[in-house]
C-alpha cells in the first residue's frame, strides 16, 4: 500500500504543528515559573532579622578592631 504524497505532506504538517505547540507550551510554563520566582517578596520579619544580624556583626567587628588597635598600641609603646 503506497501513501499518496498529499497524505504524507499532511502527516508532516501535523507533526510540525504539534511540535511547535509543544515547544510553546514548555516555554510558557518556564516563563510562568520565572515570574513567580521574581514576585516572591521577603517578609518583614525576615528583613528585620537580616538587618539586625548585619548590625550585630558590624558592632562585633568594631569591637575586635578596637581591641586589636589597643593591643598593637601597647606593644608599640614597649618597644
Amino acid at each position: 500500500m503506497k501513501l499518496s504524497p498529499v497524505l504524507l505532506i499532511l502527516f508532516v504538517a501535523v507533526c510540525v504543528y504539534y511540535l511547535i505547540e509543544f515547544i510553546n507550551h514548555r516555554n510558557e510554563k518556564n516563563s510562568k515559573r520565572k515570574i513567580i520566582n521574581e514576585n516572591v517578596e521577603i517578609k518583614d520579619r525576615v528583613a528585620s532579622a537580616i538587618a539586625s544580624k548585619i548590625s550585630s556583626d558590624a558592632q562585633q567587628h568594631r569591637k575586635n578592631r578596637e581591641r586589636y588597635n589597643y593591643i598593637k598600641s601597647k606593644v608599640d609603646k614597649k618597644e
